[in-house]
């Protein structure tokens, strides 16, 4: 199962959107892609490695880390696999290293962080075979009535080790 990685491109887009859709990525994620992308509009910046995850050739999801601040020493990383047939094949588990890698030099960040829900079990336990270390609880709050309990995760990332 040879995993690469190309850069995200505008013609990207509506693969992106029919992969939220396929997987209800609403369910589990806050946010399906880089924060200035969803914001603003902006598909490539200075702030963020985003690519397409590539398995045997064919797109199977997306992977970004981005950087609030280009001094920042940390980086936020974001996953979304919207080829449902390829789940449970350790994709993440691959993308992931692969991906911080790939985006230290551009990024050039020491930690990576991320947020999951608590009921992402999938995720968690992909997080976690990839090095990542519980740090903290919270609670997202959705509305007076309802919020949404998720785990801070980190990596300590050296560049030289990869």
């Amino acid at each position: 199962m040879p995993l690469t990685l190309r850069p995200f491109t505008l013609q990207d887009i509506p693969l992106h959107q029919q992969w939220c859709q396929a997987i209800h990525a609403e369910r589990y994620m806050s946010r399906t892609a880089p924060r200035l992308f969803l914001e603003q509009g902006i598909i490539a910046s200075p702030l963020f490695f985003w690519s397409i995850i590539l398995v045997d050739g064919l797109e199977t999801g997306t992977l970004w880390l981005e950087k609030a601040q280009p001094a920042d020493k940390t980086a936020t990383l974001g996953i979304l696999l919207g080829a449902t047939a390829q789940f449970g094949r350790g994709i993440g588990q691959q993308a992931i290293p692969l991906g911080i890698q790939q985006a230290a030099s551009q990024l050039s960040f020491h930690m990576v962080t991320l947020n999951v829900r608590q009921s992402n079990l999938r995720a968690i336990a992909c997080y976690q075979k990839c090095g990542f270390q519980i740090v903290k609880e919270g609670r997202k709050v959705i509305s007076p009535q309802e919020s949404i309990p998720f785990y801070e995760m980190q990596l300590q990332f050296n560049p030289q080790s990869g």
